[in-house]
């Protein structure tokens, strides 16, 4: 008797952990293209595949608070051909639109996103305007705002944002002024 209920305890334990490994797996993604991202590679957008979140919490930048190592931040693209790094991170969000920026300390040019609606990992948005727009100032007399392009948001967390971007900006005072940016980066904690 007492080994056929050792017998039945180790079947239902069998049958429980078959049941929690078959319902602990996920669906895998299919190989095909995302259409999401499709133009990316037209203009060499890439996500950095060694980017981590590495502990969210402490750290450069505004992330406060105790823990985590920080991550490595960076914001970076390629403005008219030529490659460009900001230094300072902003990010704001209130009633549910969103606004945030890189800007170079030592020239003050400035890229910055603006959504009129919540963002979300893993979704990209046009940048062609109204909700969903980029800026860049070169100098503080040229506002190129963009007139197509896309933001992936790639990461956004409570105090953590990773995405790339890319983007046409046209001066607003001057149409036959414009900037082309590309294969932009971008990677901070808030």
């Amino acid at each position: 008797m007492k080994s056929r209920i050792v017998s039945s305890l180790y079947l239902i334990a069998i049958i429980l952990a078959s049941v929690l490994v078959f319902e602990s797996c996920q669906k895998e993604e299919s190989l095909s293209p995302r259409k999401d991202l499709a133009g990316a590679q037209e203009f060499d957008i890439n996500i950095n595949p060694n980017d981590t979140l590495g502990g969210i919490g402490g750290g450069i930048g505004g992330g406060g608070g105790t823990g985590g190592g920080g991550i490595s931040e960076y914001f970076n693209a390629i403005v008219d051909g030529t490659g460009a790094s900001f230094d300072l991170y902003t990010y704001s969000s209130a009633g549910g639109s969103v606004i945030f920026a890189g800007t170079n300390s030592s020239n003050l040019h400035q890229i910055s996103f603006s959504a009129a609606g919540a963002i979300a990992s893993g979704q990209s948005y046009e940048l062609n305007g109204f909700p969903y727009s980029a800026s860049y100032r070169g100098s503080s007399t040229n506002l190129m705002i963009s007139e197509r392009g896309t933001l992936y948001i790639d990461t956004i967390a409570t105090n953590y944002i990773r995405g790339t971007f890319f983007f046409d900006g046209i001066n607003q005072n001057d149409p036959t002024d414009s900037v082309l940016v590309r294969s932009g980066t971008f990677q901070f904690e808030f």
